[in-house]
């Protein structure tokens, strides 16, 4: 079994189990070196309780690295790509957003430069509504 079927079986197998809990398992990251591969996965509490906290968390979060509060779920262009912002790392020197593309490959981008797609989407938005 290679490393890509492994990690096929091993994301399977945790939907399965934690569906039953309410709980959404995603892929987040896979990297491999010399001594194996590691498989990073990303929890998501669906319930109503767990969706407020992780917004709470998010907009504390977004005023630490400069983005606009109320923005988690929101989506914003990037070289032609849509993608949907879905966390924030403020631990990260520069790469601190997570933005979820629509494959569901989830990549990096920086605080300053959502912000900017960001605001200007809100612009086009404001346009269409005159």
């Amino acid at each position: 079994m290679n490393q890509f079927q492994i990690e096929h079986t091993a994301l399977t197998a945790l939907k399965t189990a934690f569906a039953s809990l309410g709980v959404e398992v995603s892929h987040f990251n896979r990297s491999s070196d010399a001594h194996g591969t590691r498989i990073e996965f990303r929890f998501v509490d669906n319930s109503e309780a767990g969706k407020q906290l992780a917004t709470l968390d998010y907009n504390r979060k977004a005023t630490m690295v400069g983005m606009p509060p109320d923005t988690l779920g929101h989506q914003f262009v990037f070289k032609k790509r849509i993608y949907t912002i879905r966390g924030i790392n403020p631990a990260a020197s520069r790469f601190n957003v997570d933005g979820e593309r629509d494959d569901g490959k989830i990549f990096r981008f920086p605080a300053d430069q959502v912000a900017v797609s960001l605001q200007a989407a809100a612009a086009v938005q404001l346009n269409k509504g005159r």
